[in-house]
C-alpha cells in the first residue's frame, strides 16, 4: 500500500503550529487546546468507512524539545467525531505521547462513545522506556483486530519489535470516519514539543475484499433495470457497479469502475455504488434497454484497497405487448400497450 499525502489532509491549525509536506507532518511549539485552541491535521474517510479491521503503519516519529513532563501529543488517532469542547475524546481510539519525569510514555487509548473526559480513558495500556525518548526515532503500527485493539512499537522498519500495547475494547468496534495526525488535547498552558510524524500508511498489512459469483446471470425478469451483487469477505466499505456492452467491459479496471466508466474511459449505459454492510452486498442499475444482452462489471473499495474486479452478462426481459379491442359503432379499434 502507499503513504498517504499530507497536503491533500485538512488542517485545522488556528495556532499554525503544524505544517506539513506530502510525507511529513512537523509540529513546532506544540501545545494542548487550555493552552490556547485545538490545532490538528485530519482525512475525513466517510461515514461508517472503518467498521471492520484496520492497520495502520507511522513512522519514524520523533519527538523534541520538550519544554515539561507535562508536553504530549496525539499521535495517531481514529474517531467517530472531530474534537470538540463537548465530545473532547469521546468515541475514538489513539496512540498518544507524553513526556515524563523519568522516561517519556507512550499509550493506547480508548475513549468510549459515552466518555467525554479529557484527562481519563475508558482503556488503556502503556509504555514506559528509553525507545520513545526525546530525540530517539520509533515507529508504530497501530491495529483493530475484532475488539481488539494492539499498538506494536519497533525502533526500526517494523523488523525489531519493542513491545506491544494491547486490550479488549469495552463496547463493540466502533465504524471510524475520521484519522487524525496529530490531535492536541488539554495539557497546560506552557507545555510545548516540537516533532516530526513520517510515512503513514493507513492500509497496511491488510489485504483488499475479495468478491466472487458474480449475479444476475441469464435473462432476467425485468426489462430496464438489474440488480448486480456479489459475495464479499469484507463487510465495510462501497460497491460500485456499470453495465455497458461486452466489448466496453473486457479489461475493465477497478478505477475505471470506481469512476463510472467504461473500459475507453467513456461513460457506462448504466452504473452505481452503494455501502457494503454483508456478505452479499448489490447494487441497482437502471436505464436499460428491453431485450439486450448486457455485460457488468464490480469492484468493492474500502480501508484495504481495491478488491479484485469481476464481471458477468445478462439479458434483459422482452417488452410485452397487449392488444385491446373495442367495438362500437364504426367497428373495432385496436389498442396496443408496450409493458
Amino acid at each position: 500500500m502507499s503513504n498517504e499525502n499530507f497536503t491533500t489532509w485538512t488542517e485545522v491549525d488556528p495556532g499554525t503550529k503544524i505544517s506539513a509536506t506530502s510525507s511529513t507532518i512537523t509540529i513546532t511549539g506544540y501545545d494542548g487546546p487550555s493552552a490556547g485552541s485545538s490545532n490538528y491535521f485530519y482525512k475525513d474517510q466517510g461515514a461508517g468507512f472503518y467498521s471492520g479491521n484496520f492497520t495502520f503503519r507511522y513512522g519514524p516519529l520523533q519527538f523534541t524539545g520538550p519544554s515539561s513532563n507535562s508536553s504530549s501529543a496525539i499521535i495517531l488517532r481514529a474517531s467517530l467525531v472531530l474534537p470538540d469542547d463537548g465530545t473532547k475524546h469521546s468515541g475514538s481510539v489513539q496512540a498518544y505521547w507524553q513526556n515524563t519525569a523519568t522516561n517519556p510514555t507512550l499509550y493506547l487509548r480508548e475513549y468510549s462513545t459515552t466518555n467525554t473526559t479529557d484527562e481519563t480513558p475508558t482503556t488503556q495500556d502503556t509504555y514506559q522506556g528509553s525507545a520513545v525518548n526525546a530525540g530517539t526515532s520509533f515507529y508504530i503500527e497501530f491495529q483493530r483486530t475484532g475488539t481488539t485493539m494492539n499498538l506494536r512499537l519497533y525502533s526500526d522498519a517494523y523488523s525489531t519489535l519493542v513491545d506491544t500495547l494491547t486490550f479488549t475494547l469495552s463496547q463493540a468496534a466502533q465504524s471510524y470516519r475520521y484519522v487524525l495526525s496529530p490531535a492536541s488535547r488539554g495539557i497546560g498552558s506552557g507545555a510545548t514539543v516540537g516533532g516530526t510524524f513520517q510515512n503513514l500508511d493507513l492500509a497496511a498489512g491488510s489485504s483488499p475484499a475479495t468478491l466472487s459469483g458474480a449475479t444476475p446471470s441469464g435473462t432476467l425478469g425485468t426489462t430496464t433495470s438489474a440488480t448486480l451483487g456479489a459475495t464479499t469477505d469484507q463487510t465495510s466499505g462501497t460497491l460500485y457497479g456499470v453495465v455497458d456492452t461486452a466489448g466496453n467491459i473486457t479489461g475493465i479496471s477497478a478505477a475505471q469502475v470506481k469512476a463510472a466508466q467504461n473500459n475507453a474511459g467513456g461513460a457506462p449505459v448504466a452504473s452505481g455504488n452503494s455501502s457494503v454492510s454483508s456478505g452479499s452486498p448489490s447494487v441497482g442499475v437502471t436505464g436499460l434497454t428491453a431485450n439486450t444482452a448486457y455485460s457488468y462489471a464490480l469492484v468493492q473499495n474500502n480501508a484495504n484497497g481495491d478488491s479484485n474486479v469481476i464481471t458477468g452478462t445478462f439479458t434483459t426481459a422482452s417488452a410485452v405487448n397487449l392488444e385491446a379491442r373495442k367495438y362500437g359503432p364504426q367497428g373495432a379499434m385496436r389498442v396496443l400497450i408496450t409493458l
